[in-house]
């Protein structure tokens, strides 16, 4: 973190924009929404999805349909 003296304000500084940018690399999206789309699936009765954007187009990374057993 580096603090802008004139206005007080704190930025990231390079370590850590090199350790997010590690993170990201090595983060399983996927992995880690599943269960909470699982989750949502259920409270919604929908199926549930997770999206990113890309450009000006949404890409799908996880999704978790909800298999609906006769009424």
């Amino acid at each position: 973190m580096q603090q802008d003296h004139a206005s007080g304000k704190y930025r990231l500084g390079l370590a850590m924009v090199r350790l997010g940018g590690h993170a990201e690399k090595t983060l399983d999206l996927r992995t880690l929404a599943l269960p909470e789309l699982a989750s949502l699936a259920r409270a919604m009765k929908e199926t549930a999805t997770l999206g990113i954007l890309d450009g000006d187009a949404v890409r799908s990374v996880a999704w978790v349909r909800l298999i609906r057993h006769g009424s």
